[in-house]
This record gives structure tokens, C-alpha cells and sequence, in this order.
């Protein structure tokens, strides 16, 4: 078989990393260098590994260990994992069906592929802040040329990570205005005042 798995340790990875593993299922499978099993295969482990080792690094933002997850924050993986996996059929007989034989471009794939690659982000996100409970977040804009509404409303703010929880706001969150498909902004650590007044609620 010729999945093509990188190996990588929790603390290395990056979204970038994420990307190109979902990025080397697709292309293998449209241009007929994997089969469908092979690519199920890359990609899953991709899914696996690489959104474990982004609640680990979100965990790690306010020192918590793999070692020291609770049952909810390991529940909440499991749940994040699963829930890109049930997509992922779907993804395969897609590219199968819409090959380079068949005349479709690896180019109007990557789409696609951004929109699967950004849970990396947002499981980080969605870990750190369930790990900082009442430490300071700040929202931090993305460098993307242009930014949605929802997130120049929230740009800037800081909260507690149990405020940020509660409004069902996270960076490259599906009920962005955006929908997070193409969403580079940041929850950080800070020290600053928090700012006054509620977050509006996400729906």
C-alpha cells in the first residue's frame, strides 16, 4: 500500500501538517495513485492523530497535560474525531466519482480541503477552552485580507474561557458569519481587562 502516512509527534504538528494530510488522501485518490481504501486510510489517521494533537496543544496553552484531561475534555475529542469521520465516506465516493480521469481539476478541490482543514483550528480552540476555565481569552483577527462580521464584532474582546464556552463563539466556527471555512483568528492567553458588557450568543 502507498498511503503515504507521516508519522508526527503531538507537539510538532501544525494546521499545516492537517492540511497536507487531508490534502495527500484527496489527491491521491483523484489522480488514481490510492485507491479508496488507501485514501479511508491516510486520512483517517490524519483525522486521528492530527486533531488529537491540536486538543493537546489547545490543553497545553493553559498547562494542562494529555496526562490531565478530564473524562469531559477526552469525551469532547472522541466527540470531535467522530465528528469529522462521519463525513468522511461521503468525501471518498465524491472524489472517486469526480477524478482526474473524469476531467475534474485538483484545483476546485481545495475548497474543500480548506473547509476540512480548518477543524484543526477549531478543535484547538474548543480544547483550550475547556483547559483555561476562568483564565483570560482574547479574540485575535486572523491575518486573511478580509474578516467576516461576526468576527470583527468579536475582534478584540476578552473573556473568560468559560464566557467564550458558554456563547458558542470559536475561531473557524461553522456559525460565523463565514462559517469558519476560511477563518485564521486566535483565542489567546492575556492579562488584560476583561471587556465589559455580555457576547452576543451564537445560534
Amino acid at each position: 500500500m502507498g498511503c503515504g502516512i507521516l508519522v508526527i509527534q503531538e507537539a510538532e504538528w501544525t494546521a499545516s501538517d492537517y492540511e497536507a494530510g487531508i490534502r495527500r488522501g484527496v489527491y491521491g485518490l483523484w489522480s488514481g495513485k490510492l485507491d479508496a481504501s488507501e485514501a479511508y486510510i491516510t486520512i483517517t489517521v490524519t483525522i486521528q492523530n492530527g486533531l488529537t494533537a491540536a486538543w493537546y496543544q489547545g490543553a497545553a496553552a493553559c498547562g494542562i497535560t494529555p496526562e490531565e484531561l478530564s473524562i469531559e475534555e477526552m469525551t469532547a475529542l472522541s466527540n470531535a474525531i467522530f465528528g469529522e469521520m462521519q463525513y468522511l465516506e461521503r468525501l471518498i465516493y465524491d472524489v472517486a466519482a469526480n477524478n482526474k480521469q473524469s476531467g475534474y481539476k485538483l484545483k476546485d478541490w481545495n475548497p474543500r480541503i480548506s473547509l476540512w482543514a480548518n477543524r484543526f483550528g477549531d478543535v484547538k480552540n474548543r480544547a483550550q477552552m475547556m483547559a483555561c476555565g476562568d483564565k483570560k481569552l482574547k479574540w485575535i483577527l486572523g491575518p486573511t485580507e478580509d474578516h467576516c462580521f461576526t468576527c470583527l464584532q468579536l475582534s478584540g474582546k476578552v473573556k473568560r474561557a468559560s464566557t467564550w464556552a458558554a456563547s458558542g463563539w470559536t475561531p473557524q466556527g461553522k456559525n460565523l458569519d463565514c462559517g469558519g471555512w476560511n477563518c485564521k483568528c486566535e483565542l489567546v492567553v492575556t492579562d488584560e481587562e476583561m471587556t465589559p458588557g455580555s457576547l452576543p450568543r451564537a445560534v
